[in-house]
């Protein structure tokens, strides 16, 4: 089965909301064949997200670079998670902060 989780959080940072997407995306892993985390790209910290999480890399991480055109950045990471989800058809999908 497979199952993308969608959410509008800064990945990587050092919030709670951040971290406790990240961690629940890895526990997904362990009861889904395929798991995608769908978030913002914080491009103040440039590190390796999974190591920063310290999680293992059994997930995909896909990331929205968000624009200098606040307005249109809500409409614009709904195209692009609309899309990835259109791409992988996952059986579930977990949203939160949308």
């Amino acid at each position: 089965m497979k199952i993308i989780y969608v959410t509008n959080s800064l990945i990587p940072s050092n919030t709670a909301n951040s971290i406790n997407v990240v961690k629940m995306t890895s526990a997904l892993k362990k009861y889904f064949d395929f798991t995608i985390l769908i978030g913002r790209c914080n491009k103040l910290i440039n590190t390796d997200k999974f190591k920063f999480y310290s999680v293992k890399p059994d997930f995909k991480i896909f990331l929205y670079k968000n624009y200098k055109l606040k307005f249109l950045n809500n409409i614009i990471f709904f195209i692009y998670s609309i899309n990835k989800i259109l791409k992988y058809k996952p059986d579930i999908l977990y949203l939160r902060n949308l």
